[in-house]
């Protein structure tokens, strides 16, 4: 594992390390941020035109889903890097049921180039979660409105097939 992600672009990123100066970030990769599935389980999610991703379905079953009506992609998402080597907008949200008990969405906006778990044992995600409830977004969880849920948007760069969140700052809400 640890191999791989040095050959994924690590090596180079390693020797970039001063450049993020000492703004507080938290780093997770792509590969392994998908959601642990057990066999015959599926992850689904829609995104905000309807458009429903499959994860842990098989070419078959996700044709079978889109047969149904539910399931506009036919193929697996990956994720891709539309960013280069810039900084761009990501948004995080933690499980609403508690942040530290199953990992936690991110995506880039507005053309959702990747949807990602980071997971919930990642380093430093306490304190990016004290951040998000100081300064980042409040919405009550429609299950139960007495239950504050939390989402932040924050900068990001991708390194390697890793990417690094910079939770220092919360950028401003975005329309996406």
């Amino acid at each position: 594992m640890q191999i791989k992600h040095w050959k994924s672009g690590h090596k180079e990123i390693c020797g970039k390390r001063n450049a993020t100066g000492s703004r507080k970030s938290i780093v997770f990769d792509i590969e392994d941020s998908e959601p642990k599935l057990k066999d015959n389980q599926v992850h689904t999610s829609v995104d905000r035109f309807g458009n429903m991703t499959i994860r842990g379905a098989d070419k078959k079953a996700r044709e079978e889903l889109y047969e149904k009506g539910g399931n506009r992609f036919r193929k697996a998402p990956t994720a891709k890097n539309v960013h280069g080597d810039k900084e761009f907008i990501v948004k995080v949200q933690p499980p609403a049921g508690g942040p530290f008990q199953s990992p936690w969405m991110c995506y880039d906006g507005p053309t959702r180039s990747f949807q990602a778990y980071i997971p919930e044992s990642t380093a430093d995600l306490s304190q990016m979660f004290e951040v998000m409830q100081r300064d980042g977004v409040q919405m009550p969880i429609m299950d139960d409105p007495s239950v504050l849920g939390y989402k932040g948007y924050f900068m990001a760069q991708w390194e390697g097939s890793s990417v690094r969140v910079f939770y220092d700052r919360v950028v401003s809400p975005q329309a996406w």
